[in-house]
């Protein structure tokens, strides 16, 4: 028996490059950004079984079946932030404003707000990611059609701060990126998603071009796991998903619940030409990492400021909220979009001493207010200081808790609402790092 190796946790994403007519994500290969972290959980797929309802004379359970199959990642890191700036950006939908910051020369600032309708589209497809993580058991699993839902910022005294990011996605697999036997003009590479049968696990799967564009599509294909024999073959259409079916007409996955689906992407040169050849395994090879060299973030370096006053606290949660939901529909096990489900949103909470009455007077009187949060790093150049910067022009009080339960010094647990009026955004992120681009 082999030694349990324990975790070598590696997680890298990137941008997806365009959705389907339904909603699907689309991309290439391979994953570019990598990002450090303490945890991941919801990677794999929480898959329901269904009891069957009918009742059997032998007044036993019968089998059930495999519905529903949910990917909620969640990753927990101590951010530096280099390192959260490209998934703030996926998280907003919105191209940041990037500059140098005046002194600066390898640093840069990136200012974000929430994307609304009336806004440029971005140039890059970053509302979508595409995740690939391992948990160092030998077998990456790429997560497509990822959305984040939501930044938490946990921030104490005497700790590293911490970042947890919650996500929705849609579908998963193992399989291997596309290795290219033969590409005449085609500069794309096609993709696979889903789970291969446990018979075909140690076969190669191969894709080949057998005629070029012509009735409306843009080529066909045959595909196989051995050698090309058989007669089935698929019309394909740029951008669009396909079932997979061998040429002698059986599947490569494991059931049309399960089953693995191909797409050829469209390209700088999307032409398609006679026995281009491309080809995978079921296992992935994990990709070379490459991680930031900035330190993370510190909560000594935290500042919050209240209507222009700073106010010291013991400890504070601060949540940027983008509600999703799985979109599920009746035939397919797994969600084929993330949707909109509700508005940017923020919740700031914070304990401290009560030394004053002035949140109590907030509540009561529902004034509203500015409110920032300035989390500092290690120097990055000169006096330019590793920086994540949240402001909220208003605010609201919407809990004060002063209970009164020892003689000593006593805490007040405040909780804050940010909202939108006028054209000010709900929030604003501002952030100096060493990225110079999305």
């Amino acid at each position: 028996m082999v030694a349990p190796a324990g975790s070598e946790l590696q997680v890298g994403f990137r941008y997806a490059t365009r959705v389907d007519s339904f909603g699907s994500d689309i991309w290439a290969p391979a994953v570019n950004n990598f990002f450090r972290a303490k945890s991941a959980s919801g990677v794999v797929a929480k898959r329901k079984l269904e009891a069957v309802g009918n009742m059997d004379p032998s007044n036993q359970a019968l089998k059930g079946n495999p519905v529903e199959a949910a990917i909620s990642p969640k990753f927990t890191l101590n951010p530096d932030v280099n390192s959260i700036l490209r998934p703030l950006a996926s998280f907003l939908s919105q191209n940041p404003t990037i500059t140098t910051p005046a002194g600066g020369t390898s640093s840069r600032q990136w200012v974000m707000t929430p994307f609304e309708v009336g806004d440029t589209a971005p140039a890059t497809y970053i509302d979508s990611l595409v995740f690939e993580v391992s948990d160092n058991d030998g077998n990456p699993i790429l997560i497509s059609g990822a959305r984040i839902s939501g930044f938490t910022f946990k921030i104490a005294h005497g700790k590293i701060v911490d970042c947890e990011m919650d996500l929705l996605a849609c579908h998963d697999t193992y399989s291997s990126d596309p290795t290219t036997i033969l590409a005449a003009t085609y500069t794309g590479k096609p993709i696979i998603r889903g789970h291969w049968a446990t018979a075909n696990m140690a076969s190669t799967f191969k894709a080949k071009v057998t005629a070029v564009a012509g009735g409306g599509f843009d080529g066909t294909i045959k595909m196989t796991k051995a050698a090309y024999a058989g007669s089935t073959t698929l019309q394909i259409k740029f951008d669009t998903w396909y079932r997979v079916t061998l040429d002698d007409g059986s599947r490569l996955g494991i059931d049309r619940f399960d089953d693995v689906w191909i797409c050829f992407p469209s390209s700088s040169s999307t032409t398609l030409a006679v026995n281009d050849e491309f080809s995978w395994t079921a296992t992935r090879t994990l990709a070379t990492a490459s991680y930031s060299t900035l330190d993370a973030l510190q909560a000594g370096g935290l500042e919050f400021s209240v209507g222009g006053q700073i106010y010291y606290v013991h400890d504070a949660e601060v949540k940027l909220m983008r509600p999703r939901s799985a979109n599920f529909v009746a035939g397919s096990k797994y969600a084929i979009s993330v949707q909109k489900n509700g508005p940017f949103d923020a919740q700031i909470t914070i304990n401290r001493d009560r030394d004053d009455r002035d949140f109590l007077k907030k509540l009561i009187d529902a004034s509203s207010f500015a409110a920032a949060m300035k989390l500092y790093g290690n120097p990055i150049e000169g006096n330019i200081d590793q920086l994540l910067q949240i402001d909220w022009p208003n605010c609201q009080v919407s809990e004060a808790t002063r209970d009164v339960t020892t003689p000593n010094t006593l805490q007040e647990k405040v909780v804050i609402d940010p909202f939108r009026t006028g054209s000010s955004d709900i929030f604003t992120v501002t952030a100096i790092g060493t990225q110079t681009a999305l």
